[in-house]
Parts: C-alpha cells; sequence; structure tokens
C-alpha cells in the first residue's frame, strides 16, 4: 500500500496521523506501525506510551526514518591512552597522599 507521495506503508515505519475526523486530538501524534488488519484494511500503529489503534491508510503520513548514529570520534593517536580530566587527576594525587600519610 502506499500513500499520495507513493511512500509504501509498512511493518517499523513511523507515522504521523492527519485528517481523523472523530478523534481529532490524536492528529498530530507519531508511532510506528507494529501491524496490518486485512479485515479491515487499516494499519496498527503504536504510539511511544505502548498504545495502539488501527487507522485507515490514508491517515498516515509516512515519516523519514531516523538518521543512524555518528559513529564514534576516532582516536587522533593511535595507540594514545586516554587521558584524565584535571580535577579526576587531583583527586587521584590526594587519595595517593592519604594512602602514604596512613602507611607511615
Amino acid at each position: 500500500m502506499s500513500n499520495e507521495d507513493g511512500k509504501k506503508h509498512a511493518i517499523g515505519c513511523r507515522v504521523k496521523l492527519f485528517g481523523l475526523v472523530n478523534n481529532t486530538d490524536n492528529n498530530g501524534r507519531e508511532g510506528g506501525i507494529v501491524g496490518f488488519k486485512e479485515k479491515k484494511g487499516r494499519w496498527e500503529v503504536q504510539f511511544a506510551n505502548g498504545v495502539s489503534c488501527c487507522l485507515k491508510p490514508e491517515n498516515l503520513e509516512i515519516l523519514p526514518a531516523p538518521a543512524p548514529p555518528a559513529p564514534p570520534a576516532a582516536d587522533p593517536k593511535p595507540g594514545a591512552s586516554k587521558s584524565r580530566s584535571p580535577s579526576r587527576r587531583r583527586s587521584r594525587e590526594k587519595e595517593k597522599k592519604r594512602e602514604r600519610s596512613r602507611e607511615k
């Protein structure tokens, strides 16, 4: 099934609801397609709160897929150890001093 833009409805698609007449407060809500009810000809959409409802395909706008996560930043110098923050270094130094004073 496709909408006016020619995009296909499919399980896993993100959608935005629009044009609802009876439940107008749901217009603009976003969710994900989790199934298709063949007898009714409606897509089952689940919202972030876990609630789902069945909607006509003409009331669903397919949203673009979210961008993939950015890859982790590369270490500027291969093999270089990660430096500690200055405040963390100071606290480690204080801890070492306390240990030395306990040993005396």
